[in-house]
């Protein structure tokens, strides 16, 4: 519980013995704080960085936090050895100092932490309980041999077996419809938690509400509630156990099953002893989302035995607890500080401009009456604004960093669509003014994406979007449950699959033909063909390259054959299409993984259709580019992100009455669970609409405290038919936290409540700057401006739902594209490994005009065949080759010499190819067998290790416009990678490429390409560093990797949720291997490795996705 009387914490001193709760109100640095007592306890304490467990809620914030982590010890090691200025750790070096921690201690910690940081227990409580119970499975008494994953099918197997029996012996048509309208499904997740737990409390609606009887009802109708009532204590005795059996028949449990299998096993001492010696600290973030389920576990394993773990600190904030129906209960961190007894808070706001932490504060600003969390439980303590920020400026003049938009009594509009409207067209107005030009925020101008509209519900945003779609401005939905599978390209993708399956099927044919995969026009589908007759053999390569190489294989092929990529990308939603199609392409090779049929993964797909997303699922869409799109979002999911600029939409909405089949009541004196068969509203069942109303005021403080720089929160009463400001826009979390009460109820007061609240908050915010904290009044017959920012269109172009918009110009860029502008090769004189001017060693680029033959070469030499026909020749040989046998290899040899027969002279062309077969089975072997590097060669991989012909779409200039001048100096900052003068080109859009090859190797993974490139007199022999080095300086083939190695990380970091920087050390680096040179002489010969560093990569991501080079 808050008071003004918690001490603050600090990260430098504050002893970290024993239990602790610190409250972290938003944007006091919670992260931050939290990662520097991981720092003191490995320093301070000498704990191993795997004896300390952080727990966290959701897979994002455990990556973040890891990264964060690591970041920071290795950034304390460097100012511990002085390697770098001490900086922000000065502190914390003196502090050690003083308690006796030498520099050599502290570095030999340190050291110790970083290099063995993959021990580090970073986990979300699900994660920590399946792995917890896992790795004691003897000591729990028990095994854990099952599968986590989705219940949902044994869920509904549960309730249909219920249901046909209670149907069949149903009375009455009625109770059978009501039966068959119950939600079941609902009560049985919340059951099935429920059942866990010592005798829980269970009462039917119908024996804690009371019923009236209703108005000439007879005795039949008096009969069905009675057996709707009988037919739910039956479900609520027989389903739970029903339900887990059939799970424990499939070997599945759910991912809150974990946690009740985990609880259950606390009960064995032995195994709990085991858990609780893993860890000397334990921290635990968020804590505030916490169920009573997660905080039994917490309590039983580290609250029980005095000193163990020495440390145990939770962090998190009652006032932003907003995921009720997540489970989370507030009342559950109360009662852990109640139990902890030892509470400090962060009091210093770093994420907003001073005055808006002031504003918020006087909003929020407690008096003796009034609780503005509407609770005793939650109280509120002003902290201070720290963060060194301006505010925005309009043509040199600073705007208000906190306004309130309201309206007089003479202009209120009539009707609560009126003043939806109003607000619409204000908020959008407002915003097109600081984007029509003149808005910087910092040194550069304000962007949309700076801004954010905040809302409870997707609805609550139309009006806005409507009114910005008017004046040119498109926004982007986030944080709402799209899912991929409902959008074009998914559906698309799936007619492939079935007409892949099914290739003698025209009508699965011609629906494929439809798609824009294959892009064939209505007249072709109908008579064409020889457009049938190649989609039917391209068909029959697709399921070639499915059996081969997974989904993954298929859709490259499909992209390569179909010019996707070309076709697509200028065309309206062309981006959007393209992105989902490679997150299908991921889902589907993913589930191919356990699907190996066609028709298997077909229906696996299918079946997913018809569940839910979850919150953290691979089904949710990626948005590929934010470019010029304001963005929306709810209030739930906003939580924990920053924006410049905010806009409540709404705010003077009422909250929507919570609807459920399970309540919670809880207060003093009495704690049940309320079940009934139909959804009922939180006012029905004891006190439960309060904690809605309390919940909604918390939902406004998360919202109110995203901003950085400016808060706009409009609101505007509604005038009803008697002159009062009705209820519908005065019983609001706005005037109810500003009231202190949850009392307005009827229009007759609301008027009189709602005006004396905003006054006397206009009262509190006239002890600040005014130019920085304005009241606005509105009047409704004033018409709103239209600024115009842009061409205005219709709706559909302009809505991004999610990232859905339209992008007029798309750049399609590569690496040939970005070589094409350099105007100065890079100086080789005295360059490490650079030929000197006398060498005579000749490099010809495979990209030559066509197949020459040297004529000075002996007779038949390979080296006299050169140009791009023949390294497609020999890139197809590698794609295709078996590398762990030769078994085979003679017949791809002879069915490539065959189909690239023309690339051989006429003249003595059988003695060409016989010289040929023996030079390639010469270099494959030399290839294959050549170290690339200590205990790797190619001859190890197998085809499920290796990926050929990797294609990527990288966008680029998601924040701003990148240009290769910008680019060249970057990499100049790096001599090994500079690649000389090039001309400015614009790379905003995208870049693409295809890798010749991705493998994995000992979990990580690398990059190859093949480089068919002739040195000297193309002999083995010629392939020195020199010679090499040379041909990748003059062809830029080390800026063709980093960009590869960029997409390629980018990739891996959406595939595993998780930074660049991580995704990075998934890498081992890239191979350039020269087909002609390598694996003869000595092993540096015709092999160029390298890793690049972290920092050249994460700077070139940077630079692709803002256009700056920082």
């Amino acid at each position: 519980m808050t008071t003004d009387t918690l001490a603050a914490f600090d990260a430098v001193t504050t002893p970290l013995d024993g239990e602790l709760v610190i409250e972290a109100s938003a944007g006091t640095g919670k992260t931050w704080s939290l990662t520097r007592i991981v720092l003191r306890l490995v320093v301070e304490k000498g704990m191993p960085i795997g004896r300390i467990l952080l727990v966290t809620f959701t897979k994002a914030a455990t990556a973040e936090l890891a990264a964060r982590m690591k970041e920071l010890l290795t950034a304390a090691l460097s100012a511990v050895r002085g390697e770098t200025d001490a900086g922000e750790f000065a502190p914390f070096l003196a502090a050690w100092a003083a308690q006796g921690v030498t520099a050599e201690t502290a570095a030999k910690r340190l050291s110790a932490a970083v290099d063995n940081y993959d021990d580090a227990a970073v986990y979300t409580i699900h994660s920590f309980c399946q792995r917890t119970l896992r790795d004691c499975v003897f000591s729990q008494g028990g095994d854990f041999d099952v599968t986590p994953g989705d219940t949902t099918p044994w869920l509904k197997q549960t309730v249909d077996e219920f249901l046909r029996r209670e149907v069949q012996a149903a009375e009455s048509d009625e109770v059978k419809r009501r039966l068959l309208a119950g939600e079941w499904e609902s009560i049985l997740r919340k059951l099935a938690v429920l059942s866990t737990q010592k005798s829980p409390d269970l009462r039917l609606k119908s024996d804690v509400v009371a019923t009236k009887k209703k108005k000439g009802a007879t005795d039949e109708d008096e009969a069905v509630p009675i057996a709707l009532q009988a037919a739910l204590k039956r479900f609520m005795a027989e389903a739970p156990k029903r339900f887990a059996g059939l799970k424990h028949e499939a070997g599945i449990e759910g991912f809150d099953d974990m946690l009740t299998v985990m609880e259950a096993a606390l009960a064995n001492d032995d195994f709990a002893s085991v858990v609780r010696g893993r860890f000397d600290a334990v921290l635990i973030d968020e804590f505030q989302d916490t169920d009573s389920l997660q905080y039994s576990i917490f309590r039983r394993l580290f609250m029980t035995v005095p000193g163990v773990p020495a440390t145990l600190v939770f962090v998190g904030d009652p006032k932003q607890s907003i995921y009720s129906f997540r489970s989370s209960d507030v009342a559950v961190y109360n009662a852990a500080v109640k139990d902890v007894g030892h509470t400090l808070q962060l009091t210093a706001n770093w994420r907003s401009h001073p005055t808006l932490v002031a504003a918020v504060n006087a909003f929020f600003a407690e008096t003796a009456e009034r609780r503005p969390f509407l609770t005793e439980a939650i109280r509120f303590s002003p902290v201070e604004g720290k963060a060194a920020k301006a505010p925005l400026m309009k043509d040199g003049v600073p705007l208000p960093v906190f306004e309130i938009w309201k309206t007089d009594a003479a202009g209120r509009c009539t009707s609560a669509g009126a003043s939806d409207t109003m607000e619409a067209e204000w908020a959008a107005e407002d915003m097109a003014q600081l984007l029509a030009g003149g808005t910087t925020l910092d040194d550069r101008s304000l962007k949309p994406s700076d801004i954010a509209i905040l809302v409870r519900d997707r609805r609550a945003a139309e009006p806005v979007v409507e009114a910005l779609a008017r004046r040119g401005l498109r926004v982007l939905w986030r944080g709402n449950r799209d899912d991929v599978y409902t959008h074009e390209a998914a559906r698309d993708m799936l007619a492939v699959l079935r007409a892949v399956e099914s290739p003698k099927d025209r009508n699965l044919l011609a629906t494929a033909q439809a798609t824009r995969l294959f892009g064939r026009s209505l007249e072709a589908i109908r008579a064409g063909l020889s457009e049938r007759i190649e989609d039917s053999l391209l068909l029959k390569t697709l399921a070639e390259r499915f059996q081969k190489g997974g989904a993954a294989a298929l859709f490259a092929e499909l992209a390569a054959a179909r010019r996707v990529q070309e076709r697509l990308l200028p065309t309206r939603d062309g981006m959007r299409y393209l992105a989902d199609m490679a997150q299908m392409t991921e889902i589907l090779h993913e589930r191919g993984r356990t699907h190996s049929t066609l028709s298997g993964l077909i229906r696996r797909v299918e079946a997913e259709r018809e569940e839910p997303v979850g919150d953290e699922s691979d089904r949710t869409p990626r948005v590929e580019s934010d470019e010029d799109l304001i963005n929306v979002q709810t209030l739930h999911s906003s939580k924990g992100l920053e924006y410049p600029v905010v806009y409540l939409v709404g705010a003077a909405k009422p909250p929507k009455a919570t609807k459920s089949a399970v309540f919670h009541v809880h207060d003093a004196t009495q704690d049940y669970w309320c079940v009934d068969v139909d959804a009922m509203k939180d006012e029905e069942v004891g006190d439960c609409a309060r904690e809605t109303l309390q919940e909604a005021v918390r939902l406004l403080y998360v919202g109110m405290t995203r901003a950085s720089r400016r808060l706009v929160l409009p609101m505007f009463f509604t005038e009803g038919k008697k002159g009062n400001a009705t209820s519908y826009r005065c019983a609001n979390p706005t005037v109810m936290a500003l009231w202190g009460n949850v009392g307005i109820r009827k229009s007759t007061e609301a008027t009189a409540q709602a005006d004396a609240v905003l006054e006397n908050l206009q009262v509190r915010l006239a002890e600040l700057p005014p130019e920085l904290v304005r009241v606005r009044e509105m009047n409704r017959d004033e018409a709103v401006p239209v600024t115009e920012v842009a061409a205005a269109a219709d709706e559909t172009r302009l809505v991004a739902a999610p990232g859905r918009a339209y992008y007029p110009t798309v750049k399609l860029s590569s690496f040939s594209g970005i070589m094409r502008s350099r105007t100065e090769t890079p100086a080789l004189a005295g360059a490490e490994g650079a030929p000197d001017e006398n060498d005579e060693a000749e490099t010809v680029p495979e990209d030559d005009v066509e197949t020459t033959v040297k004529p000075d070469a002996p007779a038949f030499d390979p080296a006299r065949l050169r140009g791009p026909d023949v390294g497609t020749f020999l890139h197809e040989i590698m794609e295709k080759a078996d590398f762990l046998t030769e078994e085979g290899r003679s017949d791809l040899i002879e069915r490539m010499i065959r189909k690239y027969a023309s690339i051989f002279p006429e003249e003595n062309r059988d003695d060409w190819e016989a010289v040929w077969r023996t030079y390639i089975e010469t270099m494959m072997r030399a290839v294959l067998s050549a170290p690339l590097t200590k205990g790797l060669t190619l001859s190890e991989i197998s085809r499920e290790k290796r990926a050929s012909e990797w294609p990527f779409t990288m966008s680029t200039g998601t924040g701003g416009c990148p240009d290769t001048t910008a680019l060249a100096r970057l990499l100049a900052r790096w001599p090994k990678y500079d690649v000389g003068r090039l001309d400015p080109v614009r790379l905003q859009g995208y870049l693409t490429g295809t890798a010749d090859l991705l493998f994995e190797w000992n979990d990580r993974f690398y990059l190859v390409d093949w480089k068919s490139n002739v040195a000297g007199n193309g002999h083995p022999e010629d392939y020195t560093e020199k010679a090499m080095d040379a041909v990748m300086r003059e062809h830029g083939y080390r800026l063709q990797y980093l960009i590869y190695l960029t997409a390629f990380c980018r990739f891996l970091a959406q595939r595993f949720g998780e930074t660049f920087e991580a995704a990075y050390d998934r890498v081992g680096g890239a191979f350039y291997v020269f087909l002609r040179g390598a694996g003869e002489g000595s092993p540096t010969q015709g092999i160029v490795r390298d890793r690049p560093p972290v920092e050249l990569l994460s700077a070139l991501n940077d630079f692709f996705a803002r256009g700056e080079v920082l």
